[in-house]
């Protein structure tokens, strides 16, 4: 499914969705005709400073790690305390970036309702890491963006497949 086929086929409550980090290309779902029907809000604290700011704006203690689970339901009870209503989608992602990360390269996606939807979608993304002679290697041609697109992508397309199985579960 693409993000024009979602918006068209999608009947459910307004998307409240928060992006950090990476999984930035769903935010592309804003540019698609008729998405005001469907899209509540797109919030995106990208830098560490924003989205400390972000969880300290809902009373909540900041977790060291910023892709985790506790980060993930952090961000949850932050959309959900603005957005009541919506179907929440959260993205948090650690991606191939302009120095070589020691991590894996991961996102976490979770799709809810509410906190008591028995539907939740909760689901962590392994992605391809380059070894490091592999991405200095990259680094030399200019072909970072062309594989954080890709990993981005894929991110995308998870959270597609999420937001695609509620729909066939939901009628």
């Amino acid at each position: 499914m693409t993000l024009n086929e979602f918006v068209k086929k999608y009947s459910g409550p307004k998307l409240a969705i928060t992006i950090t980090g990476g999984g930035v290309s769903f935010a592309e779902i804003a540019s698609i005709p008729g998405v005001s029907n469907i899209l509540h809000s797109i919030y995106i604290p990208y830098s560490d400073k924003a989205l400390k700011k972000y969880i300290l704006q809902h009373n909540l203690i900041i977790e060291t790690s910023a892709v985790s689970e506790k980060r993930i339901y952090q961000l949850f009870n932050c959309s959900i305390s603005e957005n009541p209503n919506c179907l929440h989608i959260i993205i948090s992602a650690a991606l191939t970036t302009t120095r070589y990360r020691k991590g894996k390269n991961h996102a976490m996606i979770f799709v809810a309702e509410n906190k008591t939807d028995t539907d939740m979608d909760f689901c962590e993304l392994e992605l391809e890491k380059l070894d490091e002679p592999e991405y200095d290697f990259l680094i030399g041609i200019h072909g970072l963006e062309t594989l954080r697109k890709k990993e981005d992508q894929q991110i995308t397309y998870k959270v597609l497949e999420l937001l695609e199985s509620r729909i066939t579960k939901n009628g």
